[in-house]
């Protein structure tokens, strides 16, 4: 319905214009325009549709569609028909839910296009204004990722509950006639055998997927929460109730904690901790009933001297469950599996923030395709983005450590009365520029520049930020405390000097002096500066490592701006004085 109405909407339009305009070519080139991005959809939704692979670990669908989506600017489109047609596309694609492989590839290629989609919005350099179709799509790639989730957790679950079954009933069911003897995989050991196999081939599947450590981890969670419900639920019926049962659910756990150990936590996680309630009810289950009597017989209250166990208790128990309702009590008796969703699309983002996507190759079948030579054209890539990410860092760095050599000299010359500051230069220009090449190779060991919005910048996880933040922002803030100081003393020792002067002359002009002790203290305004503009993107930095997937826009917008208003203070604490103020004056009178 909603088709047909856009469609007569949209008919309605074309009547319109064409009653008010002559058509001559104007609606043709529209037809070509839009004929042709038809036609480059239609090419991304083909090869997409495929299993494209992986690069550098990264689905190379998610990557692709996300590039053509951004260089289409589709986000900012108020009217596209992509993201219904990508919707479609991925709808087709896991209507055969039967198998897990199929599955785990597009629950990969989903969630990383869904934590590309939140990475473009919170773009600090280029904010994207989003409309309302980019907005819709991100909602219903979230249902996907969640309902592919679904798809994989239930069809594991059947894959284990025939295992889980059968362990339970071994006793009845594989004795072989006679002998008192299990056979083959129809032995305890046989199942058990069945369900390791199931779940080691699982997280072969996923991992081979590059599906997110965290969707694994709760995958796991949640199937070793269904083998504790299915086992304890078992355990309960007094068909399945019995001392060989018992042994043979304890040899399984034995099994399945070997296998979280192998796993490790990177993908097993907390599923150990699910089969808590067969555990238990194992450990306690397992002892002999002179054990369990030996125990009662024992247990008592140290401090009052008396029985904690009593024959009281049974009868108690037994008046209490009288009290509840079939229905209640059967609530109370059984354990019941968790189906629920318990991840969120911020649980991704963070699984997914440290990947490098600066090395990913888009699909190749596109690349031969000259409407998608942008794909080719990548500005992350190349000498140019080099030159600008590196020597960004090279020169910024040179003009903060030029500042220390301003103060040196004023030191050397004002505070040490030394005249030799002009033999130096040769040092400062070793100091400055070696310094500045020293720090720089430094940030770019491991870390490859990237394209930031319009810019490029070096594309890091939490240890470039940390080498970063060592080689950009401790010396910046060393030289602040470096010039401060120094500052201090020689305003310090020009005071003192200008003071004696005064006591000594017979000046008798105190405005004189004033003005002199400004001028003096101009010199100290630059660290101030420095602090001013230096101060919020220090703290943006610092926020940045600290929780790199929240940004915050006024912070942002401080350190992008102070930072660019350096130039603009330091015009006016050196350049506005009273002579360039007159000039001004007289140049506006004129």
């Amino acid at each position: 319905m909603n088709e047909k109405l856009s469609y007569k909407n949209y008919e309605n339009q074309i009547v319109k214009w064409q009653a008010l305009v002559n058509p001559p070519p104007k609606p043709m080139s529209e037809h070509v325009a839009i004929s042709f991005a038809k036609e480059n959809v239609d090419a991304l939704i083909n090869c997409v549709k495929q299993d494209t692979g992986f690069s550098q670990g990264i689905p190379v669908a998610a990557f692709t569609i996300h590039r053509c989506l951004v260089y289409w600017k589709s986000f900012e489109a108020e009217n596209t028909s992509v993201f219904d047609r990508l919707i479609q596309m991925i709808g087709s694609a896991i209507e055969n839910q039967e198998k897990n492989d199929r599955m785990a590839y597009w629950l990969s290629n989903t969630s990383s296009l869904l934590f590309l989609l939140q990475k473009t919005g919170l773009d600090t350099v280029r904010q994207v204004e989003v409309k309302y179709p980019a907005l819709l799509f991100n909602k219903q790639l979230t249902a996907f990722v969640e309902k592919i989730y679904g798809i994989i957790l239930d069809n594991s679950k059947k894959e284990l509950k025939p295992s889980l079954s059968l362990c339970l009933q071994v006793p009845k069911m594989t004795t072989l006639r006679g002998s008192g003897r299990s056979s083959g995989n129809n032995s305890p050991t046989g199942y058990w055998r069945t369900i390791i196999e199931s779940l080691h081939s699982l997280l072969s599947i996923l991992k081979q997927n590059f599906v997110p450590p965290v969707l694994i981890r709760k995958i796991f969670t949640q199937i070793f929460s269904y083998i504790n419900v299915e086992l304890f639920n078992s355990l309960l019926r007094q068909e399945c109730f019995s001392s060989s049962n018992v042994e043979n659910v304890k040899n399984g756990l034995d099994k399945l904690e070997r296998w979280c150990s192998q796993a490790k936590e990177e993908y097993a996680g907390s599923s150990w901790d699910e089969v808590r309630h067969i555990g238990q009810a194992v450990a306690f289950l397992v002892l002999s009933v002179q054990q369990l009597h030996r125990i009662c017989k024992l247990c008592g209250d140290d401090k009052f001297k008396s029985r904690s166990v009593s024959s009281e208790v049974t009868s108690r128990i037994r008046e209490v469950m009288a009290g509840y309702s079939y229905s209640a009590a059967s609530e109370l008796l059984w354990l019941e599996d968790d189906s629920s969703i318990p991840f969120s699309a911020d649980d991704i983002f963070n699984s997914l923030r440290e990947k490098d996507f600066s090395k990913v190759k888009p699909a190749a079948k596109l690349l031969e395709n000259p409407a998608f030579r942008f794909l080719q054209e990548d500005p992350s890539q190349g000498f140019f983005c080099y030159a600008q990410g590196y020597s960004t860092h090279f020169f910024c760095v040179a003009s903060f450590l030029w500042t220390t050599t301003i103060a040196f000299t004023l030191h050397r010359t004002v505070v040490r009365h030394k005249t030799d500051v002009e033999d130096l230069e040769p040092l400062f220009h070793l100091y400055v520029w070696g310094t500045s090449l020293v720090v720089t190779v430094i940030r770019s060991i491991g870390n490859d520049p990237g394209r930031v919005g319009v810019w490029c910048w070096s594309e890091t996880g939490r240890t470039g930020k940390a080498v970063h933040f060592i080689t950009f922002y401790a010396p910046l803030w060393g030289a602040i405390l470096f010039n401060g100081l120094t500052y201090f003393q020689v305003i310090r020792m020009i005071n003192n000097a200008t003071r004696m002067a005064v006591g000594m002359s017979d000046r008798s002009h105190p405005s004189d002096t004033r003005a002199d002790m400004k001028a003096l203290n101009r010199w100290g305004y630059y660290p101030l500066i420095l602090i001013g503009s230096w101060a919020f993107g220090t703290i943006n930095r610092i926020h940045d490592f600290i929780d790199p997937g929240h940004k915050i826009f006024w912070l942002s917008f401080l350190d992008v701006g102070m930072a660019a208003l350096m130039g603009l203070f330091n015009s006016i604490a050196y350049g506005l004085n009273s002579s360039v103020r007159r000039a001004i004056h007289e140049r506006l009178d004129l």
